[in-house]
């Protein structure tokens, strides 16, 4: 037999995720907000049976503009209120 290795389970707030999740917000900013990957989110939202805000292979506005933005949507995640 061979050894296990498992991934380290990183602590999260599972009511945070869940409340930033219904209100909206894609992986990649519950993931910063949370201060993990955002790999760590994912699968933790589907662990928890959650769809993705956005469908796969979509992204954010900041693609989709041009500079200087002007969105709240853009302002670091510590001036946002959640």
């Amino acid at each position: 037999g061979g050894i296990d290795i498992a991934r380290p389970t990183i602590e999260i707030d599972t009511e945070k995720l869940i409340e930033l999740h219904s209100q909206g917000y894609p992986d990649g900013d519950i993931a910063e907000a949370l201060n993990v990957s955002r790999p760590t989110i994912i699968r933790r939202r589907k662990e928890l049976g959650l769809k993705a805000n956005r469908r796969k292979g979509e992204r954010g506005m900041v693609f989709r503009c041009q500079w200087p933005i002007k969105s709240q949507h853009f302002w670091p995640l510590e001036n946002r209120h959640f």
